[in-house]
């Protein structure tokens, strides 16, 4: 067994290696320029594509990419990790590595092509939920006081990007790709709205470091010379900033008359005043916009469509089962003909008609969905509580409790109570439920600690308000409205992971009408029939990007902060 695991060992990082630099390089930069351009379309239209690929189910992306390029198109290679005729002696086991030691172009480009494929599809999830993280944290970065302060003393755009911005968001991006890339399971979603601002809150109390520089009008060699007369000990009456300690020393020193014995003032260093209104406005604008301070007009079409969509998916879950025809019956004759106007997404190897087999799993997804996501979070909001509201060793041990719930990989732990239970819709609920509730604990016990230390409620403690009636009736409702923007966009990743779990084969088991199950059955015959495997994921792509985009209205419009301003 353990020479099994080392087998694939050398292998499986390559891979994620691959996957992991892809990520980077395509995140980073698009988040970068979609902070720098919040206006227009295009950022509308990077919202919806990057929500989009959050929520890409990685099983139907790879079966479709793999039936398109490398069976039609006949691109990339279809499997495997080297082409047989291409030899490469073993020497750390990693097949690029070796290349490169052997000197042989061939064979590393033997290997970076059976790897370019399912790294690409193992990275796109991931390049969604970076991206989100790291737009959100550089418009919070970028809208600080001393960010303004920096632009406004005449520094440049990209300086101010890459020096100052870039890398207070370092912390929170690394924290998601360690802990996706470390688990690689599609049931932990970090890249929600809630979660980022968590991040940037805790980002927000740290001080800067950095010495704020005074504003400065004029060209580069009236700013020169000003520093030289400082270094002189001359002052500039025009100059409004005044004279540090040990310049005005000097000045005094260079007038002062032996004649006349004068004691010397006590010196008192000045603050700086903030930037103006006038110095921001004529502050030098580089070919590198950064975004200042102003109030956008809202997307309000984007924000109409996503509750349309998901206000239609809900609508069809409801009401598709009561007006749809026998899904489960076989039409032999009808089998996997191509969409037409009788069949308008075509028919399945059983004759059925995959239309409306996508109408009545609708709700199978989203029915176990949001029980899913109601039982966890009734388990999160109780643990955090207690957690809470406990002495202080209990609510330790709970702490230790949760952390060892966030290690819980959901995927395998699934899998095995598939194994011990039965594969089932309802046993992969189930695990979800215990492998789900420790992230929504840890995100309500830092927002109720945060709470907490509010001086109305430490009013409210002074008067003598129970710790029971302290909590029910002023920490948790003011804690609950933020998991509301984290349950709008579980709904959609759960869809996503019960349909991982039916296609592994440990969620819903055919000829059932769930959408996971169906790309599954349809996964023998996509050469031949496309359409049995596309329609159904493509079913669990709009349903994920919808709920996803309703979860960022619902942030933007929850958030003070960017609700003031009109950030997107």
């Amino acid at each position: 067994m353990s020479h099994a695991i080392l087998s694939v060992l050398p292998p499986t990082t390559e891979l994620v290696v691959v996957a992991l630099l892809i990520t980077v390089t395509v995140a980073v930069p698009l988040a970068v320029w979609s902070a720098v351009r919040t206006t227009g379309a295009g950022d509308t239209l990077r919202r919806v594509l990057v929500i989009l690929a959050a929520g890409m189910p990685t099983f139907w992306l790879g079966i479709m990419l793999q039936n398109l390029i490398s069976s039609d198109w006949r691109i990339l290679p279809i499997s495997g990790i080297g082409s047989v005729g291409v030899q490469v002696p073993s020497v750390t086991g990693f097949r690029l590595v070796d290349s490169l030691l052997e000197g042989s172009p061939i064979a590393f480009g033997d290997a970076l092509a059976h790897l370019i494929l399912p790294a690409f599809v193992l990275s796109v999830p991931f390049i969604g939920q970076l991206y989100r993280v790291l737009r959100a944290e550089l418009l919070r970065v970028l809208q600080r006081e001393h960010i303004s302060v920096i632009r406004a003393s005449g520094v440049s755009g990209g300086r101010i990007l890459w020096k100052h911005a870039l890398p207070q968001v370092a912390n929170p991006a690394l924290l998601i790709i360690g802990v996706e890339f470390g688990g690689c399971s599609p049931a932990r979603s970090w890249s929600s709205p809630s979660s980022e601002g968590t991040a940037s809150a805790r980002s927000s109390r740290t001080p800067c470091r950095r010495r704020t520089p005074r504003p400065c009008s004029g060209s580069p060699r009236r700013r020169r010379d000003r520093r030289g007369d400082l270094a002189r000990g001359r002052h500039d009456p025009g100059d409004p900033r005044p004279p540090g300690p040990r310049n005005a020393d000097r000045s005094r020193s260079m007038t002062k008359s032996p004649l006349v014995d004068t004691a010397p003032a006590p010196v008192v260093e000045a603050m700086p005043d903030p930037p103006t209104a006038s110095a921001l406005a004529f502050a030098p604008r580089q070919w590198w916009r950064i975004p200042r301070p102003r109030r956008r007009r809202r997307s309000g079409a984007l924000d109409a469509a996503t509750v349309v969509v998901a206000g239609l998916i809900v609508l069809v879950a409801v009401v598709g089962p009561f007006v749809a025809p026998n899904v489960y019956q076989s039409h032999v004759l009808s089998s996997l003909q191509s969409p037409s106007a009788a069949h308008w997404f075509g028919t399945d190897q059983q004759g059925r008609d995959i239309f409306w087999r996508v109408v009545v799993g609708a709700r199978f997804s989203l029915t176990a969905s949001i029980v899913t996501v109601i039982g966890y979070s009734i388990v999160g909001v109780v643990i955090a509580t207690l957690a809470v509201m406990s002495p202080r060793w209990i609510g330790e041990l709970l702490t230790r409790f949760i952390d060892l719930g966030l290690a819980f990989p959901s995927l395998v732990f699934a899998l095995g109570v598939a194994a011990a239970l039965g594969p089932s819709l309802q046993t992969a609920c189930f695990a979800l439920i215990v492998t789900g509730w420790p992230t929504t604990a840890r995100l309500l016990q830092g927002i109720m600690k945060e709470t907490m230390a509010m001086p109305f409620v430490e009013g409210a403690r002074v008067l003598g308000v129970s710790r029971w009636r302290l909590m029910t009736r002023h920490v948790l409702p003011n804690a609950l409205p933020a998991l509301w923007v984290k349950w709008a966009g579980d709904i959609g990743n759960t869809v996503l992971v019960l349909g991982a779990l039916s296609f592994v084969g440990a969620g819903a088991q055919p000829p059932s009408a769930e959408w996971g199950a169906m790309v599954s059955s349809a996964q023998a015959i996509v050469s031949n029939a496309w359409w049995a495997a596309f329609f159904p994921g493509i079913a669990i792509v709009v349903t994920t990007g919808a709920f996803g985009l309703l979860g960022d209205m619902l942030h933007l419009r929850s958030d003070p902060t960017l609700h003031a301003k009109g950030r997107r």
